[in-house]
């Protein structure tokens, strides 16, 4: 076998890898999978600008007395504060860096509740999204982003607390697409942003394994290349994928003693 065949060998086993990795994903329990069921939160921003000022954002609702248990999803592009009630539930970092509540219930109370946020950009697009699920009964309620929430440009005295009054938050939103869309994809769940679909998750045949060989650093396009080395040739594959690489990762999925 040649050396172009031992190449186009790799890249049939890359693209098979592509397909079997996308049905293991897409099987896979992530803790990001209800958010992307209906109804799907919307990707927002003010709608003037995408400079690095920080914004408000606030929502209010309504719970009966019997509500249940709760989840809460968000992350920022690039960053955010969320607070409910005026208890803050956690920091997003950075837009692949989604913050999941799974127990957020003890943060809710019967009556009107608020989600009240902190977002800021790092220059580029900027985008916020959130989903909070409430079991109440037999019946699912959902909050989630969308251009109904409350914009205000200012931070003012109080403003995460349900009692502050944002009927003056007027501010216009525009929507980026709903969750799912790119650039983000599903951050947090193996998607645009998230982590590499774990190599465990990746079918073969008995007596072969898969593994990492190289993730493109934060800030380039996201990749993540893995082989089944099924040819004596092994060190012709390392070669060739060294090529690829530009000299740069290490290890080849080789057969597993």
């Amino acid at each position: 076998m040649n050396y172009k065949h031992i190449l186009a060998s790799v890249f049939l086993c890359l693209a098979t890898l592509t397909v079997v990795a996308a049905e293991a994903e897409s099987k896979s329990k992530g803790s990001s999978n209800w958010v992307s069921q209906k109804p799907l939160p919307m990707w927002i921003w003010r709608a003037d600008k995408t400079d690095n000022e920080p914004i408000f954002l606030r929502k209010s609702f309504e719970l009966p007395e019997n509500f249940g248990d709760a989840k809460l999803y968000f992350t920022c592009d690039n960053g955010a504060d969320a607070y409910l009630n005026g208890k803050k539930v956690g920091t997003a970092p950075d837009w692949a860096n989604p913050v999941h509540v799974t127990k957020a219930k003890s943060s809710l109370q019967s009556g009107k509740n608020t989600i009240a946020v902190k977002a800021h950009n790092r220059g580029g697009v900027a985008a916020f999204v959130l989903k909070l699920e409430v079991k109440v009964g037999e019946q699912t309620f959902y909050v989630q982003s969308d251009l109904t929430w409350k914009l205000s440009l200012k931070e003012e005295d109080d403003w995460q607390s349900t009692a502050f009054d944002d009927a003056h938050w007027n501010g216009k939103l525009i929507g980026h697409g709903n969750f799912g869309v790119a650039p983000w994809g599903i951050p947090g769940s193996g998607g645009a942003g998230g982590n590499p679909l774990d190599t465990e998750q990746i079918y073969v045949p008995p007596g072969f394994k898969v593994e990492l060989l190289y993730e493109v650093p934060r800030g380039h396009f996201k990749t993540t290349l893995s082989i089944i080395t099924y040819s004596p040739s092994v060190q012709i594959l390392q070669r060739g994928v060294r090529d690829i690489l530009g000299g740069r990762g290490g290890g080849v999925g080789s057969r597993a003693n």
